[in-house]
Order: structure tokens, then sequence, then C-alpha cells
């Protein structure tokens, strides 16, 4: 229902570059840019991924009525 593909480039704990693309949240693939810019040049910890998950969340929006349906379903795989 919902995949994902990471490209994430680091260098001494610090985030240098990334590409985070999901299929199944729209009808094409959507890249996270806005979770991108929030990570890059970031060192790479458990608080920087709570910030990744609620940007995703900003990042890969589902209306209610959204083809496919089980919005809330696809919303919980994007964070797993």
């Amino acid at each position: 229902m919902v995949n994902a593909a990471f490209y994430v480039e680091m260098s001494n704990n610090i985030v240098k570059d990334a590409e985070l693309v999901f299929g199944g949240m729209s009808t094409t693939a959507v890249i996270a840019q806005k979770t991108k810019s929030l990570i890059i040049n970031s060192e790479w910890s458990e608080s920087l991924l709570d910030g990744v998950y609620l940007e995703l969340l900003k990042d890969l929006p589902l209306a209610s009525n959204a083809p496919g349906g089980m919005v809330t379903y696809r919303k919980s795989l994007v964070l797993r």
C-alpha cells in the first residue's frame, strides 16, 4: 500500500544529503522536500527523528476521502 526509498549521505554523523521518496501517498511518488530541508546539515539523533516524523506528516498530506482509502493506516506506515 505504501512504499518508500531513502538515500542518506552522512559524514561524521551529520546529514550531508538525502532523498526521501514515498509511493502510495498520492497518484505519483512524492518527494518529502520539507523533511529533506530539515535534516540536511543536522546531526543524526533521536531528537532529529522526532522532528522528521512531524515533518513527514506535513510533506505527505492525505485528504480523508483520498482514493484508496485507509488514510490513517497509510499515514501510520509512513512513520514506521
